[in-house]
Parts: structure tokens; C-alpha cells; sequence
């Protein structure tokens, strides 16, 4: 299994708007074979920080997954509205 967590910090004019494309992107990723989960967090006191905590079968589910076009579409979005992103995957042990 694999996890991927990323964390946004978005320009305070873009916190709405991103909230709802998290929650698009979310819903799409989640109907993936090979997504076991996908949850979008907001920061408490912090509103302009996003954790995302997905989690896929194997490689191949993240290869999938990057090659959506809902996936294009999200990282171009998020691109323009983020001031950072640090992004990590993750092995099970």
C-alpha cells in the first residue's frame, strides 16, 4: 500500500474556491480502482492550510491516478491559487 500526503497553503482569496475543488477532487479520486481513501483536511486556526491523506493498492493505482484528467485539471487549479505544496508518498511497512 502506498500513501500520499499533501499539504497546500493557499492565497487567502482562493480559500473558498479551493475547498470546493478539494472536495470535487476528492470525490473523483475516490471512484478510482485502487483508491482506498482520499480525506481533505483545513487547518484549525490556519484556514489557508489543506492536508490531503490518500491512500492506493500499489504503484500502479498512483500511476492511474496522476494520469486522470480531473487530475490535470486539479493541479493546474490548485497551481495558480497555492502560495506552496509539499507533497510526500509513502511505503507501507
Amino acid at each position: 500500500m502506498l500513501a500520499i500526503s499533501a499539504i497546500f497553503e493557499i492565497k487567502p482569496e482562493y480559500i473558498e474556491e479551493f475547498r470546493t475543488l478539494s472536495q470535487k477532487h476528492s470525490e473523483n479520486c475516490l471512484k478510482e480502482k485502487g483508491c482506498l481513501g482520499f480525506d481533505v483536511f483545513q487547518a484549525h486556526g490556519a484556514p489557508s492550510k489543506f492536508y490531503f491523506h490518500e491512500r492506493y493498492t500499489d504503484q500502479a493505482a498512483v500511476d492511474l491516478h496522476v494520469t486522470t484528467a480531473y487530475f490535470a485539471d486539479f493541479i493546474e487549479q490548485a497551481t495558480k491559487m497555492a502560495v506552496s505544496k509539499d507533497i510526500v508518498v509513502w511505503s507501507a511497512l
